[in-house]
Parts: structure tokens; C-alpha cells; sequence
């Protein structure tokens, strides 16, 4: 809710918003669709981005973010990098800032640049940077990373339903066209998506487990490994275990480009990573690996509205608790039996509107 101490604001005013984050890709990813709803109420507004520059590119690929501006790396609230920032902002001459995940550096950036408006949610001392502000406690988990979003914007559009929020991505011809050739360079018609990494983000299914997926399951298509340059020993291990043949495309996409593989998926399986979202923007069929540690609940952190359909916890594990023992979180993930995987992909590729397959 908004705080009754805050200084009034009427949308019809703003023309211009800046958004600043610095975390992860599922981060950023459930907070674009904001940009699209806050148009579709206010067609005047030109919606920018202030990101990091590995995630910049999938706010560049999002319909509705007008201009992305990179955020320095490991930016500290003093110094040249933050005063060459704190230049460009000003240069924008934006109406309001939206600080969705509060930061010292992010409040002092919006309020050194003079932005008139600044809204963050009220979890922090550093919040007296802003002067709106909304009263959330996500600690509790009580609901979806995106439902949390569209909460700051409470009064000023109306939400729709939650199988209906929009994601409005849209990648280069050039990005397509290179995808299009690996594909036909494989001769592919369906295939299935392993992202078996996460870079620490996630507590991760043990790699012989998705291997003995692999061999055991008729997943559709060839099976192809995704996953950054530094993740290529995952493929090299899979293979080794693997009987059946893999693809090893790790290391070989930009993130533009992976959006344009994983647009063309038959199927998708991870952990709680920026791929698994990003299947989840495209309405995939997916399945993504989660244990119930409070921090990392698929609650919140779950494909947007599949958040229980399309995931798989332990057995040993209740999806309306939280977990507190993290060692003992990844001891369950690793006591996860295939057989229990392959169930629940067999409902996944059953719902009508998913491929079957091949």
C-alpha cells in the first residue's frame, strides 16, 4: 500500500520514468512487464532502463524499454563512476524513478540526478532518498517476485489476471537469422533446452541426475546444453554420462540470442535461472528444479503463474513451508528421484497446449 505521507502524484504528469536495477535476469524479467502495463494506461510515457551490462540486453530486447543505460560495474556511491553516472541521468531530465530493488547506490543515484520523483519500497533506511514509497516486507515470501511488482503500482492501473500479464520481447533479425542457422546446421524440429546451471543463483539439481533423465526419458527432440563459456565443463560431464548424443551450444549465444533458442524450444529444463523465466515470457513448456529454502521459495521465485504446476521440489519437502538449512536443502535436491521427474514431465507434455513429444 501506499504510505499516507506520501507527496501526491498524478501519472498524467510524468512523461518520462527511469527504472533501476542491479541484480539478476528473472529479476529484471518480472519487472518489464510494468513498462507495458504503465503504457497501456499512460500512452505518453517513455520508460528507461538502468541496468548492469550483462542483463542490459534483455531489457534491450523488451518492446516497451525505450532506452537502456549501463550501470558501471561494482559502482560504489562515490567516486568517477558514480558521478559520470549520476551526468547521464541528469541529462535524461527523467519525471520519476521507480528503485524496485532498493540499493544505497540506486536511491543516492536518483536522488543526487534530481529526478522529482522517486518511489521505492520502504525496507530500508536509504529509502529517505525517495519520497514515495510503498510499505512491503518480501522477506516473508508471502507471494510471486511479479505480484510484489505490480503492487507498486497500486492505484495507478489496473493488474489483469495473472495468466494475462504481458511480456513484450522482441529480438533483432540478426539474432534470428544465427539461431536459424544452428538449427538448420542440426537439422532440428523440436528440441529440448538443459540449463543445467545457474552461477550459484540457485541451489542446482546434481548433474547425474539430469543425466540420467536424459538416457531414461523420451525427451522431444535432440537434447541441447545452454549455458555461459565458464559453464561448458557441465556439457563436457553430461556427455561422459550420458548415452544418449547432446548438443553442446554452451558459450556460443549472446543473451539476445538465447532468447531466440529458447522462443524455438520444444521444452525447457533448469533450475531457478534467467533461461527458465525467460521460457516462462515465451510460454514455453518448461520445468524448472526448486527447493523450498525460504530465500529461493518457488513461491516467489517460480515461473510466473506455474509457480507449483511446473516445478519440482523434493519429496521430502512442502511446498507451503519454508526451508531454513541450506546444507540440508541440498542434500534433499540431490535425494530427488528420476522417476519423479519423469511424472511430472509426462503431465507437463500432456496440457493441450503443449508439444508432445517427438
Amino acid at each position: 500500500m501506499m504510505l499516507p505521507f506520501c507527496t501526491p502524484l498524478n501519472f498524467t504528469d510524468i512523461q518520462k520514468i527511469l527504472f533501476l536495477r542491479k541484480d539478476n535476469l528473472g529479476d529484471l524479467l518480472y519487472t518489464l512487464p510494468l513498462t507495458t502495463l504503465l503504457k497501456q494506461h499512460y500512452p505518453q510515457l517513455r520508460i528507461d532502463f538502468l541496468v548492469p551490462a550483462y542483463s542490459a540486453p534483455l531489457a534491450q530486447c523488451y518492446a516497451d524499454a525505450d532506452q537502456v543505460l549501463i550501470l558501471p560495474d561494482s559502482i560504489k556511491p562515490s567516486g568517477d563512476a558514480y558521478r559520470s553516472t549520476v551526468d547521464a541521468i541528469k541529462t535524461q531530465h527523467y519525471d520519476m524513478a521507480f528503485n524496485i530493488h532498493p540499493k544505497f547506490v540506486l536511491a543516492k543515484l536518483a536522488f543526487a540526478a534530481r529526478i522529482p520523483h522517486r518511489l521505492t519500497r520502504t525496507e530500508r533506511l536509504y529509502a529517505l532518498y525517495a519520497n514515495h514509497w510503498v510499505w512491503q516486507q518480501r522477506k516473508h515470501q508471502r507471494q510471486h517476485e511479479l505480484d510484489y511488482n505490480l503492487d507498486l503500482l497500486h492505484g495507478w492501473i489496473n493488474p489483469p489476471d495473472r495468466q494475462a500479464i504481458p511480456f513484450n520481447f522482441q529480438t533483432s533479425a540478426v539474432a534470428a537469422a544465427k539461431v536459424e542457422t544452428f538449427l538448420q546446421h542440426h537439422q532440428f524440429r523440436h528440441f529440448t533446452l538443459i540449463h543445467p546451471g545457474s552461477n550459484g543463483s540457485a541451489i542446482d539439481l546434481p548433474l547425474n541426475l539430469y543425466g540420467d533423465l536424459i538416457d531414461a526419458y523420451p525427451l522431444p527432440g535432440t537434447v541441447i546444453i545452454t549455458g555461459t563459456a565458464k559453464e561448458s565443463p557441465l556439457y563436457q560431464q553430461l556427455s561422459r554420462h550420458c548415452r544418449k548424443p547432446l548438443i553442446d551450444a554452451t558459450g556460443q549465444f549472446s543473451l539476445e540470442e538465447l532468447l531466440c533458442l529458447i522462443q524455438r524450444c520444444t521444452l525447457l529444463i533448469s533450475n531457478s535461472t534467467g533461461p527458465l523465466h525467460i521460457a516462462r515470457a515465451f510460454n514455453k513448456p518448461l520445468l524448472g528444479f526448486y527447493s523450498t529454502l525460504k530465500s529461493a521459495h518457488p513461491r516467489r521465485w517460480g515461473p510466473y503463474g506455474q509457480e507449483q504446476s511446473h516445478t519440482l521440489i523434493p519429496a521430502n519437502e512442502n511446498f507451503a513451508t519454508f526451508q531454513t538449512d541450506l546444507k540440508q536443502c541440498r542434500a534433499n535436491m540431490a535425494a530427488i528421484k528420476v522417476t519423479d521427474i519423469m511424472r511430472k514431465l509426462d503431465t507437463i507434455l500432456a496440457e493441450p497446449t503443449r508439444c508432445q513429444p517427438t
